[in-house]
């Protein structure tokens, strides 16, 4: 890997404490294993300029209000304190001292955003504050053996701050800010979010293939058959309004544009008759094959847009999986743009991700490094087996919750059928109590829903009637 060169030059170019953290970081993960090798065995000289690094700080954050509030480096001294340090014999003592005490000084303020926090370097990097609010699982259970009891890795000795760098992937980061108005509902106390399969088990997905310049054979999914999902569906939002559900996450590929308007239609009336204390607060809505992308939206109590979340990575059937082909069978989709949609609510720190993109290394390496603790997971899958093991990396990494809300009635030939929706708690799995609670949908009812309250973090499996 090729990082910046931590020099004077550079850190004479830094404009804040965050560029500086940028340049440290990428250090200390350029050389991990031999700087935190040295801190196990040498930890008393780490302490010793770690205490000495506060004090300068400390003295030059009373004397400048920027730099204490946005970190901006308006006194030359403290470019040319660090250039010392990392001249010094010393030097990966001082390296990750500095690291450690800008995390300690600098504190998360706002709980409903986050922006880039460094003005320079920005090819090879962003930094951000951390988001340490969840569910609060600790008040009731013992929880998984996490990250830090297990890996030796930089970020797990970061507690306010981490970087996520971009060098050798294309995907990114932005954060995406809930209206004061959001926040304040979600932040009155105790919530309840369901994960809902919606479309019927007989109503099996249309998909249509085309072959493609490429010589490719290409796949879209349009929505079912079912005349009724209309009338379904808001009376779905109705039944699930009746229990006090604050947050709802519908499946991949279960929406068609007149069920997306139909549903932000229902959520506008339901809100304009209780605008100060609507029940639902926010849903994630089951995706669609629209504009050439794979998308899901997450939408406001007034039905109206918060953000848009698109799928980046295709899903593939290989030779002979797909009904009717010998010949591998692609998603059609455009994936050239790979944004990671995060928001941060009183609950914790949140992804929304379609399917396969909660399975591919960066996406952990990433969202584990800003201790993503919540997951919105749409998805049509045929086996949950490898969501499940994600879900336990995560829950590892940043105690995060996964709740996945997968489409029952996708068929792939000889494929498996663990399929069920589910709900990952970051607990230990006892014999009375599991770290995931699967749905059993009862084939019978109207509809059958995966249900989480946070009073007590517990799952149970409701029938709508």
């Amino acid at each position: 890997m090729s990082f910046l060169t931590l020099n004077r030059d550079e850190l004479e170019k830094s404009e804040n404490i965050f560029d500086v953290f940028l340049l440290l970081f990428l250090y200390c993960k350029e050389n991990e294993g031999s700087i935190l090798h040295r801190y196990s065995k040498d930890y008393k000289t780490f302490y010793k300029f770690q205490k000495d690094i506060e004090k300068f700080l400390t003295k030059k954050m009373k004397q400048s209000p920027a730099l204490k509030v946005k970190g901006v480096i308006e006194d030359t001294a403290i470019k040319e304190y660090f250039v010392k340090g990392i001249g010094s014999r010393k030097k990966e003592e001082f390296i990750l001292a500095s690291l450690l005490t800008i995390d300690r000084l600098y504190k998360y303020q706002d709980i409903k955003s986050t922006h880039v926090l460094n003005w320079n370097f920005r090819e090879y990097g962003d930094v951000y504050y951390l988001h340490n609010r969840s569910f609060g699982f600790d008040k009731f259970y013992k929880l998984i053996r996490g990250l830090d009891t297990v890996g030796d890795r930089i970020e797990n000795r970061l507690n306010n701050i981490s970087a996520v760098t971009k060098i050798a992937t294309d995907y990114t980061v932005k954060f995406v800010e809930l209206p004061s108005f959001v926040n304040y509902l979600l932040n009155k106390g105790f919530i309840r979010i369901a994960v809902v399969p919606f479309r019927k088990d007989d109503d099996e997905p249309e998909i249509e293939t085309k072959r493609e310049k490429d010589g490719q054979l290409y796949f879209c999914v349009q929505q079912g058959k079912d005349s009724n999902c209309l009338d379904r569906l808001e009376k779905m939002i109705g039944e699930l309004e009746k229990i006090n559900t604050d947050l709802i996450i519908f499946p991949e590929l279960t929406f068609s544009e007149d069920l997306l308007d139909h549903l932000q239609l229902v959520l506008a009336e339901k809100y304009n008759r209780n605008p100060e204390n609507p029940t639902i607060k926010l849903v994630v809505t089951g995706s669609l094959h629209v504009d050439g992308k794979n998308k899901c939206f997450m939408l406001r109590p007034d039905g109206k847009e918060l953000f848009s979340q698109a799928k980046m990575n295709r899903f593939l059937f290989l030779p002979g999986e797909f009904q009717g082909t010998e010949e591998k069978v692609t998603e059609d989709i455009d994936i050239s743009e790979r944004v990671f949609n995060l928001f941060d609510s009183p609950f914790g720190r949140v992804a929304t991700m379609i399917c396969l993109d909660f399975l591919v290394p960066e996406t952990y390496n990433i969202l584990s490094s800003l201790k993503v603790n919540c997951f919105f997971l749409p998805s049509m899958t045929p086996s949950t087996e490898r969501f499940k093991t994600n879900a336990f990396y995560h829950a590892c990494a940043s105690g995060a919750v996964t709740f996945f809300s997968n489409a029952y009635n996708l068929e792939i030939v000889g494929g498996q059928k663990k399929k069920d929706s589910f709900i990952f708690r970051p607990i230990k799995d006892t014999s009375d109590d599991s770290h995931f609670e699967c749905l059993k949908r009862d084939p019978t009812a109207f509809e059958t829903v995966l249900l989480f309250d946070s009073k007590d973090c517990k799952v149970q499996t409701l029938t709508l009637s």
